[in-house]
């Protein structure tokens, strides 16, 4: 490779590195700049015209990264569970909080622990429900 290919070879890259200095000092800063600037104004408008958050409060608002709030009974969490008393089922109204499909966490309601609370029915061996027979 002669000196001429070298020195062009050479004048190719740095005239291709102040391209990208150009791009980024031109467009891409300002462009950046712009977003920012954007996003800012965004974050701080719905702040400024919320009120003081309170936890499980209806129509409450917590701000980004906060803990999730406690769900207050005003919401539509309100639920009933059957619960064993002296061997019969007794309806007994809870707070119902988180919920993954499979656990729901009771907020409140009269369930202590130990008590034993009816999550299904029996099935009998045909894989029809036990319905309990009626005494008249």
């Amino acid at each position: 490779m002669n000196s001429e290919d070298s020195r062009n070879i050479i004048l190719a890259i740095v005239l291709s590195v102040l391209v990208l200095i150009g791009w980024q000092y031109f467009y891409a800063g300002p462009q950046l700049q712009k977003e920012r600037q954007a996003q800012t104004q965004t974050q701080s408008q719905p702040q400024a015209n919320l009120a003081t958050p309170t936890a499980g409060g209806a129509g409450a608002v917590a701000p980004p990264g906060a803990a999730p709030a406690t769900p207050s009974a005003t919401q539509s969490n309100q639920g009933q569970v059957w619960v064993l008393r002296d061997g019969k089922p007794v309806a007994v109204a809870v707070v119902l909080g988180l919920d993954d499909d499979t656990y729901t966490e009771i907020v409140s309601g009269n369930v202590q622990p130990g008590d034993l609370v009816i999550t299904g029915e029996q099935s009998t061996t045909g894989g029809q429900t036990a319905t309990p027979q009626l005494r008249l």
